[in-house]
């Protein structure tokens, strides 16, 4: 896991698409990225599909790779940061950036 507020991509502000490092499923567009203070880059969506979800106890949600299951990081609900009302803080080592 990262280093809080240190992750490549946590500032990173270039328009394109994440991708998973492992598999290179297109996984979230810059749009949906957002500064939530959390110190990992944090989107408040997903590709259709792109995401496994696993529920459990407490807040955060375990958050995997829908195509080859890498672990990517958490997603919480109902902080009312965005419209969607929900974040997911995923490592930057779990990601590789495609500038448009």
């Amino acid at each position: 896991m990262d280093i809080p507020f240190q992750g490549h991509y946590y500032m990173l502000e270039d328009t394109g698409m994440y991708h998973c490092r492992n598999c290179k499923q297109e996984l979230f567009r810059s749009e949906q990225k957002f500064h939530s203070g959390s110190g990992w880059p944090s989107f408040d969506g997903a590709q259709t599909n792109a995401l496994s979800i696993e529920e459990g106890g407490g807040r955060g949600r375990k958050v995997s790779c829908g195509q080859c299951g890498r672990f990517l990081g958490q997603m919480v609900k109902g902080e009312g940061f965005t419209e969607a009302d929900m974040r997911f803080d995923i490592n930057s080592s779990a990601l590789i950036f495609k500038p448009d």
